[in-house]
């Protein structure tokens, strides 16, 4: 079962020593930041929530649009979920990111994985990213306009040649 998450104390080093361990990380890659891109992401990240357990770390933005995330609807903000493993292996347990964002947002909160345009693709790390829209001044969960219509539909059982990984105690 997966562990409840805590709200970390993150303190990030100052804004000069990150960006330079950043370049320094990076220093090989051919399609790197620029230093003032690097900026940008790190007075974006501190103003993220960032949430631990055993195996995740999940950042939260609440207000993607103010990043340079797209939120073509006014009356709509979009909370950004970046989510990895913290022993930075990747991921791709739909059960995993289905439990994160149910525990850090909520049930009735709709979240997508975009497949975007290369050009505007980002892939620098084994990170995944969940966009869920909620009406700006309330919060309330805004549903996708698209996707499935037909009531929940969950198996638990392996059938037909699919391999289903059981539900964990307490889950259905």
């Amino acid at each position: 079962m997966m562990q409840p998450f805590q709200k970390a104390d993150v303190k990030l080093p100052s804004m000069r020593e990150w960006v330079a361990a950043q370049m320094k990380a990076i220093n090989k890659h051919a399609n790197k930041p620029t230093r003032k891109e690097l900026v940008t992401q790190y007075y974006a990240l501190r103003g993220d929530q960032v949430w631990i357990n055993d195996t995740y770390q999940v950042n939260i933005d609440y207000d993607s649009e103010k990043n340079g995330a797209l939120t073509p609807d006014p009356s709509i903000r979009v909370i950004h979920l970046s989510i990895k493993r913290r022993d930075k292996q990747p991921i791709m347990d739909y059960r995993d990111l289905m439990d994160i964002k149910d525990m850090l947002l909520s049930e009735d909160h709709e979240g997508m994985m975009l497949y975007p345009a290369r050009m505007r693709e980002h892939d620098m790390a084994n990170q995944y990213h969940i966009w869920c829209p909620v009406m700006r001044d309330s919060g309330d969960p805004v549903g996708f306009p698209f996707g499935w219509n037909c009531g929940r539909k969950v198996n638990n059982d392996s059938f037909g040649g699919a391999v289903q990984r059981p539900f964990e105690e307490g889950q259905s």
